[in-house]
């Protein structure tokens, strides 16, 4: 029996070296015979949710290595691989090194890659840590130095590797940094951008200058130890500033949505940042090129130029049949101003409101509630007091909800939330998007406590799907060059609030457009009524250092806010304006061929005819009013609650004086106006 099993370990070893001696027979062919493969080109393929390419490709420029800074290729070496022109594409004594910490550590932690196994990763792998893709980067990394001479395996790398910002290759990072050919780069820039491979998001010195210039002492060090710089040369170097120059450029408003879709994919996918321009991906975003483009010529129209005052812009479209984003704009520029504001927490004012009033109405409150608008101070919490302010102290005594959204009346708002509770308008805000912590107080009716851009749009896109949720989303769909699907969005919608409270609330916000003959008859965002050619509803905000501009339609919700990233006070005269002429030029632009629709009415609503001033419902005359059914007021001379003497001939109403005659009442009197329960 034991001579039976050494027959058996004898024929076993016996396998193994035939195949070990395959393999290696396999191994030598590849390296010494036939081509290269054609080599990946570095950078994601971006691309719009129709399919066509999203401006400013990450294609490096490629230049020869006769075209470089021997000072960049000298710090490059002496940081990535001192022993680049000895060895034969891998580094005994590197793998040896790595592979006493490897297992120091259990797992694999460094890998011990030389220049020519970075390239051969970079071009033809990915960067997932395995042995067996460290098997095949080596095997490729033999047939790139048979094939290949030292130097023009030095110029590929050189031409291709990522230095941040969207830069691929030294040319242009050279130009995007310093304003220069790489030719042209002296010693501390060439120390700054040799050492920004190891880590593009961490050393990229327009975000990072601090990191930058340790890093940049790391490979000045490196290079006096390698022997290619004097201790003296290198502390010169290491005291030279920044000196950045930011080429002039149009504005870049894609970056903020390829960073934030590079965030998605580095926390959804696992795919990290480093690793993504060399995973030959293919991401087709939710923008929308028409929407984009309207974002990106509002803001050149609109934005003071220059940045003396420090204005900025974040900007936010979204689909309410989805929740696919279709703009999304963070700032002026993603070059000068990388920092996404559409994810910052700012305090959204009146904007918020819209939320309190949801929840009013679902607690009772209907639109003809009467509450005194005059100085109240609000007794909450057992003790706690709170008084709030009308804008420029302006007081309307007894109003109801229909003019005190109309006017944006703050004592009116606070009322709301008191009578519906502020844990309730807690709940309903997470509900329906808003994933920032709101304390339950009643200064949130104001929109005291910061939410964001984004957040904000969820909210809005939700009212505008009739109370159907769907998280916002960006990413729509990514692949593999071979096209492996590995991720498509599957947006599930919920019901995060009853269509006919969402509905009375969406008529309110209308309202916010009208253009009445007198202040009390005027919308806070009538300014831009002419500006809107379908049916809007929304809700302007403004705080001492920030201006929103918030609302939608049956196609699409948009969110703007203005302001400054200090949080300086602004001056809401300018800043207001700004935000309302952005929505309205993002909305109409980036609708300019979709027909007008107006709001689907849901079942379960009512209607009556009001008067605006009094608040009393009328034969036929005046505001027509919805209600959830059953809070609608009695109709007055014996008619049933929405059925004037326009309605009977089957036409609805001229619109009466002092209301907002526009598009939407031409649509209205061309198709009507149902009312359901007639």
């Amino acid at each position: 029996m034991r001579r039976l099993f050494g027959i058996a370990r004898w024929i076993a070893r016996l396998i193994g070296l035939v195949g070990f001696g395959l393999a290696g027979v396999v191994v030598f062919l590849y390296v010494n015979t036939g081509p290269l493969p054609p080599p990946e080109r570095p950078g994601i393929d971006w691309r719009f949710r129709d399919g066509t390419p999203l401006p400013g490709g990450d294609a490096p420029v490629e230049v020869p290595l006769s075209a470089i800074s021997p000072a960049l290729i000298e710090a490059t070496l002496a940081v990535e691989d001192r022993r680049f022109y000895r060895h034969f594409g891998l580094d005994p004594i590197r793998i040896a090194g790595a592979l006493v910490h490897n297992l120091r550590a259990g797992r694999l932690i460094e890998g011990g890659s030389t220049i020519t196994q970075q390239l051969a990763r970079n071009a033809y792998l990915s960067h997932e840590r395995t042995w067996s893709r460290k098997l095949r980067e080596a095997v490729l990394a033999l047939k790139l130095e048979r094939t290949l001479t030292k130097e023009a395996i030095l110029e590929r790398y050189l031409n291709t590797i990522y230095y941040g910002n969207g830069a691929y290759g030294v040319e242009a990072a050279a130009r995007l940094y310093f304003g220069k050919s790489a030719a042209e780069l002296t010693l501390p820039e060439a120390a700054l951008l040799a050492g920004i491979p190891k880590g593009p998001a961490l050393y990229e010195p327009f975000g990072h200058p601090e990191a930058a210039l340790a890093r940049r002492r790391e490979v000045l060090r490196a290079m006096v130890d390698a022997g290619t710089l004097s201790p003296e040369e290198a502390a010169r170097a290491a005291e030279a500033p920044l000196a950045l120059v930011r080429r002039k450029q149009a504005p870049d408003l894609y970056g903020y949505a390829r960073e934030a879709a590079v965030r998605f994919l580095e926390a959804e996918l696992g795919l990290p940042r480093a690793v993504q321009p060399y995973a030959g991906l293919t991401v087709t975003l939710t923008l929308d090129p028409k929407a984009m483009q309207a974002a990106e010529a509002a803001l050149a129209r609109r934005l003071p130029a220059g940045d003396a005052d420090g204005l900025t812009a974040a900007i936010v479209a979204a689909d309410p049949a989805d929740g696919g984003i279709r703009a999304l704009v963070g700032g002026r520029d993603f070059r000068t101003e990388p920092f996404d504001r559409t994810a910052a927490r700012r305090p959204p004012g009146s904007a918020f409101k819209p939320i309190v009033y949801l929840a009013a109405l679902e607690a009772g409150m209907t639109p003809l509630s009467v509450v005194d608008s005059k100085p109240t101070v609000f007794v909450y919490d057992g003790g706690r007091t709170y008084a709030p302010k009308n804008y420029g102290d302006r007081y309307y005594g007894p109003i109801t909800m229909l003019r005190a959204v109309k006017r944006s009346d703050n004592i009116y708002a606070v009322s709301a939330l008191m009578a519906a509770s502020a844990e309730a308008v807690v709940r309903r805000a997470h509900d329906l998007g808003i994933r920032s912590p709101l304390p339950a107080v009643p200064a949130l009716a104001l929109g005291a406590q910061g939410v964001t851009p984004l957040e904000l749009a969820e909210a809005y896109t939700t009212l505008a799907a009739g109370g159907l949720h769907a998280p916002l989303h960006l990413v729509e769909r990514v692949e593999t060059k071979d096209g492996r699907v590995l991720y498509e969005a599957r947006p599930k919608r919920e019901l995060a609030a009853d269509p006919a409270t969402v509905f009375v609330l969406t008529r309110l916000l209308e309202g916010v457009f009208d253009v009445g003959e007198t202040p009390e008859a005027m919308g806070t965002a009538a300014l831009i009524a002419a500006d809107i050619r379908r049916p809007v509803a929304g809700k302007s905000g403004t705080t001492a250092t920030d201006a929103w501009m918030a609302g939608y339609t049956p196609d699409l919700a948009v969110v703007v806010w203005v302001g400054r990233d200090d949080a300086r006070p602004i001056d809401d005269r300018i800043a207001g304006p700004i935000a309302k002429h952005l929505f309205a030029d993002v909305l109409e632009g980036a609708l300019q061929n979709v027909p007008p629709h107006l709001f689907p009415i849901p079942d379960g609503v009512a209607a009556a005819y009001v008067d605006e001033a009094s608040g009393r419902a009328t034969c036929g005359r005046g505001t027509l009013v919805y209600f959830v059914r059953g809070t609608e007021p009695p109709a007055p001379c014996g008619l049933v609650a929405g059925s004037g003497p326009a309605e009977r001939e089957g036409r609805p109403p001229a619109p009466p004086a002092g209301r907002r005659a526009s598009l939407i009442d031409r649509l209205r009197q061309l198709f009507g106006d149902p009312i359901p329960g007639r």
